[in-house]
């Protein structure tokens, strides 16, 4: 089976922060020489540490992550998102602005899209068809489905791996019980490692080492 992690609500602000785990995430992900998919957060990125920028860029380098545009400014209300309930205009600004920052930054092309909590409408579709250099797009549940004209990248592997309602996150033996009723050739897992605490970290571990041990494969949605 191949194995997607999507990694959302990267902040690279934070990076260095000890009490924001992303980092030791991130070095799991290297140590294992595996891939994950990084949905980074555009504002957060506008005033970020030099040894934070030439990280990300190694990462990226050793094809150890690839980025997916998150959003600017990751606004989320009651009744609204950053690409919900909002102007074309707005999305389609919010959608550039990453663009050109990650491309300034680090010098890549961002070619795949997963929304702020996997709200989109109408607006965000037309965006996200305009974008010539967007291949990709992480989708959970949406009715007008057969509008998108890029590849589509299901989130069929949604709490599996994460549980967010537990106190941790999570939890390797609940993980097994799930993981193995898929039947999938491919399974995304979305996570959010940046709220997560030490007990989630290795459990996390246990299910990357038992995922390499039983040789399934890790892609991000650029190897499909």
């Amino acid at each position: 089976m191949r194995i997607i992690l999507k990694a959302d609500d990267f902040r690279a602000d934070r990076f260095t922060e000890k009490v924001y785990l992303y980092s030791r995430y991130l070095s799991i992900i290297k140590d294992n020489n595996i891939c994950c998919s990084l949905g980074i957060i555009g504002s957060a990125c506008e005033h970020i540490k030099e040894s934070t920028r030439l990280y990300i860029k190694e990462l990226l380098a050793n094809k150890n992550v690839t980025l997916f545009n998150h959003s600017y400014y990751h606004f989320l209300a009651e009744h609204s998102s950053e690409f919900s309930g909002t102007p074309f205009e707005y999305q389609r600004d919010s959608v550039y602005k990453v663009q050109f920052l990650i491309k300034k930054l680090f010098d890549y092309e961002i070619k795949t899209f997963g929304s702020v909590a996997n709200s989109i409408d109408k607006n965000t579709i037309r965006v996200i068809n305009q974008c010539s250099v967007f291949k990709y797009v992480y989708i959970y549940k949406y009715q007008c489905i057969e509008d998108i004209k890029k590849q589509v990248i299901w989130l069929n592997g949604y709490g599996i791996l994460e549980h967010k309602e537990d106190k941790n996150c999570v939890n390797f033996e609940r993980f097994e019980d799930l993981f193995n009723e898929v039947n999938e050739e491919i399974i995304t897992f979305q996570m959010h490692p940046g709220g997560w605490n030490e007990i989630d970290l290795i459990e996390f571990e246990k299910i990357v080492k038992y995922l390499k041990d039983n040789k399934h494969t890790f892609i991000t949605p650029e190897q499909l």
